[in-house]
């Protein structure tokens, strides 16, 4: 028995993700690879909904201790991950007049974050404003991001 996330069959045993690798760091979900593909960005809402649906009573991360609490934790993530994506829309509309590369953000969003890791943060910037974009929230425009405006997304 399975199920399909983002045109990927998954095995539902959580146990036996085998086909893929659930990694865990820090108390965060990383990634779900699967023949070479993240699906974690493929559709992270239906993704972690999908995990959650199975109510696993414990996660086998690619590396670090077992996850024996991992409904809270992939609770946690997805607040995390929607608390981000409101981030982010609330500096474009902050910023109506002004397109943002996704550094500028990251300058923004993580103020208080040493900027040695701000290239990192970027590379999450990048992977919400790619969501985002398949949302039609927001739009490129010469390596720079901005809000769609109500008249673009209907």
């Amino acid at each position: 028995m399975g199920v399909v996330v983002g045109g990927y069959w998954l095995n539902t045993a959580i146990s036996k993700f085998y086909q893929g690798m659930l990694n865990i760091n820090s108390g965060s979900l990383d990634t779900l690879w699967c023949n070479g593909q993240c699906l974690h960005w493929v559709n992270p809402p239906l993704f972690f909904q999908l995990i959650l649906d199975l109510q696993p009573k414990v996660l086998y991360p690619g590396h670090g201790p077992l996850i024996d609490d991992p409904v809270p934790r992939i609770q946690h993530y997805i607040d995390h991950r929607n608390e981000r994506e409101r981030q982010i829309l609330k500096v474009l509309s902050d910023n109506p007049k002004k397109n943002m590369t996704s550094m500028e953000l990251v300058k923004i969003i993580y103020k208080d974050v040493p900027g040695h890791l701000h290239l990192a943060a970027e590379g999450n910037v990048n992977h919400h404003l790619q969501k985002l974009f398949k949302d039609h929230l927001v739009h490129r425009q010469e390596g720079s991001w901005c809000l769609n405006n109500m008249k673009n997304r209907l």
